[in-house]
């Protein structure tokens, strides 16, 4: 026993590397998609006598168009292959797999391209005894806490299962087997077109089917499904002839159906104390599908609800909803959804002692909706807490009367017939108030719309969220189009508003503190591509980000999911702005924007402390005071939370001030020590002007000219993102500085605003002090002794010559002494380092030219000695 035990944990190490060799080499061979996971590891205990491969986080990704698409991600698979035939050589033989919190997206893109259809032609024959060939002979598949996303932008179709569990049993490899599944899902949410269908409903099923493999037909036998607390159960079959076709004919048994169950499917009534709810009344719901559903074409179907003499009450509660009363009928032919007419000839209820009343009749939906309905009643709002159990925090108050009707077709709208479509009546909103735990305080005062075939007119709208006011009037035309196909809402909006806190609202939080705080992070948000809305916007304070703006005005445009500023103009950080440009989030964790703008007289501190921006490219903002003017023109992505993409940063503009102050910034204190003079600590330029260009991360100046003290500086260069600067300075000196001919020098600012790095070039002040100072001094040293030993040398020729050598010697010793004299008072005169190291090297070549010009002097009189002999 003992050695069997030993045999049974070691064997399965022996087929490790085959077995992980066949995964990976079939993956490759059959998929269309990247495929890996972490660890392959193997037993003989789990599905004894069968042998247990766990693949561990196993990801399935797609090629090309789906390349960033996870399709499959599972924190462990485990595959139950025979034993037999591997330990046979006759290939891997899977019998059982059981997927572990597996991951799902299923994607379709509109051009019909499924993220799932990654499985290669099968080209290649395998013969019996061919080791590398994985066969599927399923007996059980099992999910564990699958999560599951369907996202059909084709059909515009949207579906996800959350937390679903259970197992699906059977001999898949048999030609006739019988199948059971059952499984238990937490939430289902499915929505078409944007209109929800279901919306996080909890789902059991257990069914038991006769699988016609050969046939792909499916026959339900004992089954049933919960949908909520709703149960039903099916007659008939599902069968797949094709891989683009599925044939159906069911009907759903719901002889048992009650209105209560029923009411489960509205999820506010089913997720609060539903099992308390009392109800009555007669519900008959009969549902059935027939015929084949293919990529352009759907099966026939009926749905028929009947409600009479409905009524629901919570016990806890005093006033109950009653006189429920509904008569719908959804049908289709077949074919195109086109055909599928929903009519609603009644539905009306009771709420508190108030009545309401609709009615709609929808044909054509996909090419020319046809619509018939009417809405006529009132919702008071202030009974509610009356009828359904509201939690402690929650608050709803406000009335709604609507008496609207509307006949005719789409197509009328869009061709402007409007004579030809009936749209009348008006909906008003007063007094409307929500309050809970999680969203600020929400009040609409009042909203007036009188409804015309032409459009819809907003003659009043009055709304409070926090402490945010909005007011509103204008037109809103193809409303009907716009929630039916999705065509473009437009219209024209007069907005205005005292008080704006866009962080209030981009962050789902009332509370100041939050917004001060900037604990929540702001997100990006996208403009749907289907508005085309003109929007006249003034405001007395805005809020956005850290910016406060008083006196907004400006033009917004909402069009082609973009939003457009024009004219935008506001008080704000201590002067005036003006802005054009654009926002948009086609890609939500990367906006794009672009902007121009024009600040006047505005703070530098302030710009500082309120712009990320203006952190990252000019930290020198952060130690300047006074005000300033720039137009600046600027493109850049976003990240989710709105934060700027430096590096993908782009623009231009020109900075102009004549009141400023700068200090406490490194690079005077460098250049001050530099100097040794500590009025360069601190500097009042006057007349900035300042023209910069942003590309590849930096900002590049153009040459600019600052008056620092008795200095005057010229800068260009360029500050990275990193904080590194890399600058030329050109330095003029004031007159009091000027010796030995040196009034300018030039040297480079390098390293980082924290630690920079100056160096001047020493050589151009050499070159300053050869053609300056000592030029000077040696004229004014030699030019009369050199005449006056020309005009005495007339006498005899041997008296004359030691006359002549003797006044050159003198004059050369005067020159060597008078240079060294002269060095030795322009270096001690000099106190500024920079300057004392270019008068050292002027006191230098003035003492090595005094040399040259003595010697030169000897060799002019014995010159002069030979032309007397001759």
């Amino acid at each position: 026993m003992a050695i069997i035990l030993i045999v049974m944990i070691v064997l399965p190490f022996a087929f490790k590397g085959k077995i992980s060799q066949i995964v990976q080499k079939q993956a490759e061979k059959r998929l269309l998609a990247k495929v890996t996971f972490t660890d392959l590891s193997l037993n003989l205990f789990s599905n004894f006598p069968n042998i247990t491969a766990s693949l561990s986080n196993l990801t399935v990704v797609g090629i090309d168009s789906f390349a960033m698409d996870t399709l499959i991600y599972a924190d462990n698979i485990k595959l139950a292959i025979d034993f037999n035939k591997l330990i046979l050589s006759k290939g891997v033989s899977v019998k059982k797999i059981e997927f572990i919190g597996p991951r799902v997206l299923a994607k379709v893109l509109p051009s019909g391209k499924a993220n799932w259809d990654i499985v290669k032609p099968d080209t290649v024959k395998h013969t019996e005894g061919d080791t590398s060939v994985m066969h599927f002979k399923l007996e059980k598949l099992i999910l564990s806490h699958a999560n599951i996303v369907y996202d059909d932008q084709q059909g515009k179709m949207k579906a996800e299962i959350k937390d679903c569990s259970g197992n699906l049993s059977g001999d898949l490899s048999s030609d006739k087997t019988v199948l059971s599944t059952k499984f238990d899902i937490s939430a289902v949410s499915f929505a078409k077109g944007g209109i929800p269908f279901l919306n996080n409903a909890v789902i059991k099923v257990n069914m038991e089917m006769d699988a016609d493999m050969k046939s792909n037909t499916y026959t339900f036998r004992s089954n049933r499904l919960q949908l909520n607390a709703m149960d039903l159960s099916f007659n008939g079959y599902v069968q797949l002839p094709d891989k683009s076709t599925t044939r159906m004919n069911l009907a759903v048994n719901t002889d048992k159906v009650t209105f209560k169950q029923f009411l489960s499917l509205i999820p506010a009534i089913y997720m609060k104390d539903f099992k308390s709810l009392e109800t009555s009344g007669t519900l008959k719901l009969a549902a059935s599908v027939k015929g084949n559903m293919t990529a352009v074409g759907y099966p026939a179907f009926d749905v028929t609800v009947e409600v009479n003499k409905g009524e629901f009450q919570y016990p806890s509660l005093p006033k109950s909803v009653n006189d429920i009363n509904i008569n719908a009928h959804i049908f289709s032919k077949g074919g195109t959804l086109d055909n599928m007419v929903v009519d609603v000839p009644l539905f009306h209820f009771n709420m508190s002692g108030n009545p309401f009343d609709l009615t709609v009749c929808v044909k054509k939906l996909i090419s020319d909706p046809d619509i018939n309905g009417s809405m006529k009643g009132l919702l008071n709002l202030n009974t509610i807490s009356q009828i359904y159990p509201l939690d402690k925090s929650t608050n709803l108050k406000g009335q709604i009367y609507a008496d609207v009707s509307a006949a005719g077709r789409l197509s009328y709208l869009s061709k402007k017939q409007y004579g030809k479509f009936k749209a009348d009546g008006n909906l008003t909103v007063t007094g409307i108030k929500y309050k809970s735990a999680n969203l600020p305080d929400v009040t609409i005062k009042e909203a007036r719309m009188n409804f015309t075939p032409k459009c819809i007119k907003l003659t009043a709208f009055s709304m409070m969220v926090g402490k945010n006011d909005i007011q509103a009037t204008g037109d809103l035309n193809n409303i009907l189009a716009w929630y039916m196909k999705n065509d473009a809402l437009s219209g024209s909006l007069n907005v205005t508003s005292n008080y704006l806190n866009i962080n209030d609202l981009m962050k789902g939080s009332g509370s100041e503190t939050a917004t001060k705080k900037d604990s929540i992070p702001m997100t990006a948000f996208s403009i749907p591509k289907n508005l085309n809305l003109s929007l006249n916007v003034s405001g007395k304070k805005v809020l956005f980000n850290k910016l406060v703006m008083d006196n907004v005005r400006a033009n917004l445009l909402l069009k082609d999911g973009r939003a457009t500023f024009k004219n935008l103009s506001a008080n704000a950080l201590g002067g005036s702005i003006g802005a054009n440009g654009y926002y948009e989030a086609i890609n939500p964790d990367k906006p794009q924007v672009a902007f121009g703008l024009n600040l006047k007289q505005v703070s530098f501190s302030q710009t500082f402390t309120t712009f990320s921006m203006a952190k990252s490219l000019a930290p020198i903002f952060e130690n300047v005071e006074g005000n300033g003017s720039m137009s600046f023109n600027f493109s850049t992505t976003m990240n989710k939370n709105l934060d700027p993409n430096l590096k993908a940063l782009s623009g231009s503009g020109l900075l102009q001030s004549n009141n400023v102050r700068i200090s406490n910034v490194k690079i005077l204190d460098v250049l001050a020590s530099a100097l040794k003079d500590n009025s360069l600590k601190t500097i009042y330029p006057k007349d900035l002007k300042i023209s910069f260009k942003i590309n590849d991360g930096k900002i590049n100046t153009s040459p600019f000219d600052v008056n620092a003290g008795n200095l005057k500086l010229n800068l260009s260069g360029s500050t990275g993102l990193d904080k590194t600067i890399d600058y030329v300075v050109k330095v003029t000196l004031p007159q009091n500085l000027v010796m030995g001919g040196i009034n300018n020098f030039q040297g480079t600012i390098t390293g980082t605003f924290s630690n920079p790095k100056i160096n001047i070039q020493l050589t151009s002040i050499a070159k300053q002090a050869a053609t300056g100072a000592a030029n000077q001094l040696l004229q004014k040293v030699t030019g009369k002794n050199i005449q006056q030993t020309v005009t005495n040398t007339k006498e005899t020729v041997t008296a004359k010559a030691e006359v002549i050598r003797a006044q050159a010697k003198a004059a050369g010793d005067n020159l060597i002494l008078e240079a060294e004299t002269q060095s030795n008072a322009l270096v001690n005169k000099a106190n500024n380092p920079i300057v004392k190291a270019g008068a050292q090297i002027a006191a230098n070549k003035l003492k090595s030219e005094a040399q040259k010009k003595a010697a030169a002097l000897n060799e002019e009189a014995e010159n002069k000695i030979k032309q007397l002999s001759k």
